[in-house]
């Protein structure tokens, strides 16, 4: 499976709101697309996710993911739509996109792109 950095923002975002504690149907594609993605938040310190089991133990094991300090401050470099849209544009001008290029260079872009959107 491929990293899908769109698909990782809008599960920061799902998971700040708070909407995306949920039961996971592993063998399902959207089930195994959002573990492969969580987990790689996990991997980068963005998240951390503990697994509950309900008092009824005949329901599956809950993951609760908890966004971290690192999860957030990320976010919040990524949160305006428009930001967002400049760092796919800055790498597209280079022939990348969100696959192609390093999840490093992708925070960096975000971070210059709001530096420059505040004007420092």
């Amino acid at each position: 499976m491929q990293r899908d950095m769109e698909y990782i923002r809008e599960l920061l975002f799902q998971l700040e709101r708070e909407e995306y504690t949920r039961t996971i149907q592993y063998r399902t594609e959207e089930g195994a697309k959002y573990k492969y993605h969580l987990d790689l938040l996990s991997d980068a310190g963005f998240v951390e996710v503990k697994m509950q089991r309900p008092t009824n133990t005949y329901i599956p094991l809950i993951q609760c993911p908890r966004i971290t300090w690192d999860g957030h401050e990320y976010l919040d470099s990524i949160r305006k739509d428009n930001i967002w849209e400049n760092v796919k544009e800055r790498l597209s001008i280079r022939d990348l996109n969100l696959s192609s290029a390093s999840f490093g260079i992708i925070k960096e872009l975000a971070t210059l792109e709001l530096k420059k959107y505040l004007g420092i």
